[in-house]
């Protein structure tokens, strides 16, 4: 079968609740003795600007009921588009595009589209979604607190470990020793929700960190599991982002 809306909704609640990207230093923090300072810097080098961002990626999505794998493309023009496909063996079956108040989902192997709005969202999943979340989660951007001195540092024989609360909502990030990444990243709600992050394969071509797994666990030993490979990237390269619903489509 293939992906329902379901799973696109499942896909977007993971990637608004905890999205991870991996920013090196132009410096070389590696040959440095591993201090919690350096670390820090590490830490605090994750965020970029950004005008255009897009990349290719292999996804595989599995829950309780289900699994699936397919090809995703993501384009985004910061502060007023994020266009995304999913693909399967080549065929397109959806086509997203998110907008500062709403949400177009278009299913084209039935022929259906899907509006929604962040309200209603935030409200059926209980959690703060928005437009602005979603596009620095998706490029890699992560809270982080503006004061430094408010995280608690944890340290043993193998990383470096971050902890900070904000508005009841926990952050704790991992920075292993010899590395210039974050390699897990775990964020907590207010309600208990935990997804967990685990990420890998950091280039040098934009600093960037082309595998990311996502867990979030239900009830027992269930999770909800997306995996992201990306193989293609471009910064600051301008998109086309066309979208349109076709008039044959069937509102559900």
């Amino acid at each position: 079968m293939y992906l329902n809306l379901k799973h696109v909704y499942f896909c977007l609640v993971i990637l608004l609740f905890v999205s991870c990207k991996s920013k090196k230093l132009a410096q070389d923090i590696r040959i440095e003795q591993n201090t919690s300072e350096s670390a820090l810097q590490i830490l605090e080098g994750h965020n970029i600007e950004y005008e255009w961002f897009s990349a290719k990626a292999k996804l595989k999505y599995s829950d309780p009921s289900d699994s699936e794998s397919g090809t995703t493309y993501i384009r985004i023009k910061r502060d007023s588009t994020i266009w995304i496909t999913l693909k399967k063996y080549s065929v397109e079956g959806f086509r997203l595009s998110f907008n500062p108040d709403s949400i177009v989902i278009l299913n084209r192997l039935e022929k259906t589209y899907s509006i929604a709005y962040w309200e209603d969202l935030s409200r059926k999943y209980d959690t703060d979604l928005n437009y602005a979340k979603l596009q620095n989660w998706l490029v890699g951007n992560v809270e982080l607190p503006q004061d430094s001195s408010k995280l608690h540092t944890y340290a043993d024989t193998s990383a470096f470990t971050f902890e900070f609360l904000k508005e009841e909502i926990h952050h704790s990030y991992t920075v292993p020793l010899f590395h210039n990444t974050i390699s897990d990243y775990t964020i907590e709600d207010r309600n208990g929700k935990k997804v967990n992050l685990r990420f890998d394969d950091c280039k040098k071509e934009y600093d960037f960190c082309y595998f990311r797994e996502y867990s979030i666990p239900l009830s027992g030993d269930e999770e909800i599991f997306l995996r992201l490979e990306i193989s293609e990237l471009e910064i600051n390269v301008p998109k086309k982002t066309a979208f349109e619903i076709p008039t044959r489509y069937t509102r559900i």
